[in-house]
């Protein structure tokens, strides 16, 4: 492909995405603070303003995002930063989950980033948003990272052209009483826990669907955590941290990944989400 055509590509692209969400967030306001039209919101305002303003806007103040395989507070990263409106970051939500009282979920679809607008995309993978409303009853984002891709899939290009977006939402628990998420010391352990509809995010794959599609890491790690949290019915977890080869390692911070979990409750704590991103 010619730079000329590329070129091209990238701006039918932001084009595209721009019509879409604009569609899908005015089809969408008959739900207000729907956790779809906050993620096309937020994607929209990155491309009208920049970058820094759009997470600005959307981020909860204890909201946590990824730097490499670093995890830090969202607002105070982007504090030290000066907006630049030669960067661009496209996404688009392809799926999402809510709870039983829509005020939790999370969102994953692909991305691109682009360092300057007008050329190659510097990066690009699947992104994995957690959200939940704030006291003011609006969504907010208290995590925000991904996994990379070498290289643009054609899981990009589905989404932009399809535009939409599959809504599952997580049944209630059934009433008894919700005991405490299990601990897990290691990812060997994670398999135990899967649920048989898990969302799997990897590194060069598409999101993946189901516990037959788990494939456990080839080395044995160790989860250092570094936050969680419930949402307010306490039927859904999350969880995100680092990944050491072994005890040593995660005691000197010297760290091989980062990794995010959703576990729900129904008769049994079970994972619905897991994310893992290995550095290189």
């Amino acid at each position: 492909m010619t730079d000329t055509a590329l070129f091209k590509t990238i701006f039918i692209a932001i084009s595209i995405f721009s019509m879409h969400t604009t569609l899908l967030a005015q089809k969408s306001k008959s739900t207000k603070n729907d956790i779809v039209l906050s993620e096309l919101n937020f994607g929209q305002l990155a491309i009208k303003t920049h970058i820094k303003h759009a997470f600005e806007q959307n981020l909860d103040t204890t909201g946590m995002i990824v730097s490499g395989i670093e995890i830090v507070n969202g607002l105070k990263a982007y504090s030290t930063l000066k907006p630049d409106s030669t960067q661009r970051l496209i996404w688009y939500p392809t799926y999402a989950y809510i709870n039983a009282t829509h005020d939790f979920g999370f969102t994953s679809g692909p991305y691109l980033y682009y360092a300057k607008a007008t050329e190659k995309p510097d990066a690009t993978g699947n992104y994995f948003s957690i959200w939940r409303k704030d006291q003011n009853g609006i969504f907010k984002l208290i995590f925000d990272g991904g996994v990379n891709h070498s290289k643009i899939r054609n899981d990009y290009n589905i989404a932009i052209n399809n535009g939409s977006t599959q809504v599952s939402k997580v049944k209630a628990a059934a009433k008894e009483i919700i005991s405490i998420p299990p601990s897990l010391q290691k990812t060997d352990e994670t398999i135990n826990f899967l649920n048989n509809k898990v969302m799997i995010l990897r590194t060069d794959k598409p999101i993946l669907w189901g516990k037959s599609q788990y494939q456990p890491l080839s080395t044995n790690m160790i989860y250092t955590q570094k936050g969680s949290g419930y949402d307010k019915n306490g039927t859904l977890f999350y969880c995100f941290g680092n990944l050491a080869i072994n005890a040593t390692a995660a005691l000197q911070r010297k760290f091989h990944g980062y990794y995010v979990q959703v576990w729900h409750f129904n008769k049994k704590w079970e994972i619905i989400a897991d994310l893992v991103q290995l550095t290189k």
